[in-house]
């Protein structure tokens, strides 16, 4: 058998060694504490190899993170307000959105603090109320604060045939 070093104290990660455990086998184990308070035992070579860095807590937060594209959904749909900016962005820059040649294709842009940052869009037009949509209040203007607001959407009549059984 080898000589086994002493890991109390060292950090790995976000983990600190409180003390030595029960081996397991011929495997040296360590009892650690997570930043976030959960304690865990670990196996030396884990510690020693970097694969380790917390107690599973990092991982889930990562994965928190990198789901989260803008922050504004609700049942894991995007909001009405995210929506309308993404939409009003692909109709100002995406060749191939329909919409395109009546925007875009004519030079209208978006306001260039709302382009990048779907937060600022929000603070400056404010949560939709309900039944309304994204209008500018110049056709020929730009996508800006001062051109934009949240019209009431006008409700389409719509008729139904009665189907008569012969």
């Amino acid at each position: 058998m080898g000589v086994h070093i002493d890991l109390t104290g060292r950090r790995f990660g976000r983990l600190t060694v409180l003390r030595k455990d029960q081996n397991r086998g011929r495997r040296v184990t360590w009892l650690c504490q997570c930043k976030c308070g959960q304690r865990k035992i670990f196996v030396t070579d884990y510690l020693t190899s970097k694969h380790y860095r917390s107690c599973g807590c990092l991982r889930s937060e990562e994965t928190r993170r990198r789901s989260i594209t803008h922050g504004d959904t609700r049942m894991r749909q995007p909001t009405k307000e995210y929506r309308a900016w993404s939409h009003m962005k692909g109709r100002c820059y995406n060749p191939f959105d329909p919409r395109y040649p009546g925007c875009g294709g004519k030079g209208i842009k978006v306001y260039r603090r709302w382009r990048d940052s779907f937060p600022a869009f929000l603070h400056d037009l404010g949560r939709a109320p309900p039944h309304t949509i994204l209008k500018r209040r110049d056709l020929d203007r730009d996508y800006e604060p001062e051109n934009c607001f949240w019209e009431p959407r006008l409700k389409r009549k719509l008729k139904f045939r009665r189907r008569h059984a012969l």
